[in-house]
């Protein structure tokens, strides 16, 4: 937006949103339900903070 703060959007066939939890990012609390957030965070091209949650911009897979 043109006043700096930034939104999640809609998504497309290319990239998608996903939310996580303050209980998995940035501080693990559980290794199980937590698995894979290091590599989302790796993945991720953007990463948008709201209050609790945290949304990371991921490239889809383009074999659909």
């Amino acid at each position: 937006m043109h006043n700096d703060v930034e939104i999640v959007t809609g998504e497309c066939k290319h990239f998608k949103w996903i939310s996580v939890g303050n209980g998995c990012y940035p501080d693990p609390i559980d290794e199980q339900i937590c698995a894979g957030i290091d590599d989302l965070v790796k993945e991720s091209l953007k990463r948008i903070e709201e209050s609790t949650t945290t949304y990371f911009l991921v490239p889809t897979s383009t074999n659909s």
